[in-house]
Formats: C-alpha cells, sequence, structure tokens
C-alpha cells in the first residue's frame, strides 16, 4: 500500500485523522493528532511511535480494528513500494533556448523515444511524463543516450 493510499484510507473513516509529515505519517483523531508516529520505512509495530495510553479512549473496538488492519498492510508493504513511482518530463529545449536556438517560442519535449534494429528515434510534441523505470529501460537498450536523457529529466509536480 502506497503511503498516500494509507493515508486516504484512514482519512475516509470517521474520527480518524492521518497526515504525512517528515519522514512519516502521524495518526490520530480531528481533535487530537499525534497518537501514533510511523516512520515512513517502519516495517513491524515496535517501530511505532504511540502516545496513547489506551486507544479505547479515542476510537471504538471496531474503529480499532479497522486501523490495526490497515497499519498491519501497510507494514507487510515493501518500502520501496510504498512510494509513488517518479516521474519526468524530458525538455530538449527549454522556452528561452528554443526561442534562440530555433526560433519556437515554447518549449520543446521529448513526446517518445523508440529503438529498433540499427538505431533509435526521438519524438517531440506534446509534455509526454516518462516513469524511472521506462526511462531505465531506454537507458539500458541505448546507454549511449542515457547521459543526455539524465540532463533532459525534469520533475514532474504531483506525482
Amino acid at each position: 500500500m502506497k503511503i498516500k493510499e494509507f493515508i486516504e484510507k484512514i482519512n475516509e473513516h470517521d474520527g480518524m485523522r492521518a497526515k504525512d509529515v517528515e519522514k512519516g505519517i502521524v495518526i490520530g483523531t480531528p481533535n487530537n493528532m499525534g497518537i501514533f508516529s510511523i516512520p515512513e520505512d517502519a516495517t513491524n509495530f515496535i517501530e511505532i511511535d504511540t502516545w496513547a495510553t489506551s486507544n479505547s479512549l479515542y476510537w471504538k473496538k471496531a474503529d480499532r480494528e479497522y486501523l490495526s488492519a490497515l497499519i498491519e498492510e501497510f507494514l507487510h508493504t515493501p518500502v520501496k513500494e510504498r512510494f509513488p513511482e517518479r516521474k519526468y518530463y524530458l525538455c530538449v529545449f527549454p522556452k528561452k533556448e528554443a526561442l534562440k536556438q530555433r526560433g519556437e517560442s515554447e518549449a520543446i519535449w521529448v513526446n517518445q523515444i523508440g529503438s529498433f534494429d540499427d538505431g533509435f528515434r526521438i519524438d517531440y510534441g506534446p509534455k509526454t511524463a516518462f516513469t524511472e523505470k521506462t526511462l531505465n529501460t531506454i537507458k539500458e537498450s541505448l546507454p549511449f543516450i542515457a547521459l543526455a536523457i539524465d540532463a533532459m529529466k525534469i520533475p514532474v509536480e504531483d506525482n
């Protein structure tokens, strides 16, 4: 379960709140955040900090069971799978350089990279988001353009 999904499932449940903080997730009630603090790389219950002496003060048994099951599912998710996959746009010429180099008024973006038996092809067009996995696959099959790909990468905001 990804961190974002975990937080959303908690926040959908009446009387529970969660939010992403630096290097972790804080869980509580709408009036009392911080009952639990779960490091984003936690793999077991012992790593979870709690400030509550009795969670029955905050939630009914069914709610505690719901939260416990969510936390357990989250802890069983491999740490690498908890984070959204990074995505990038590939910018050949930013706006200023595009104008100077090619007389274009807008930035020039890579739309597609294809390889075939005797070469490769880069198509330009509208911004296309490439996943980190896709770019790594392209760099493995076309290692001579790996540095160029890295130089063109611009992170997609709000993955």
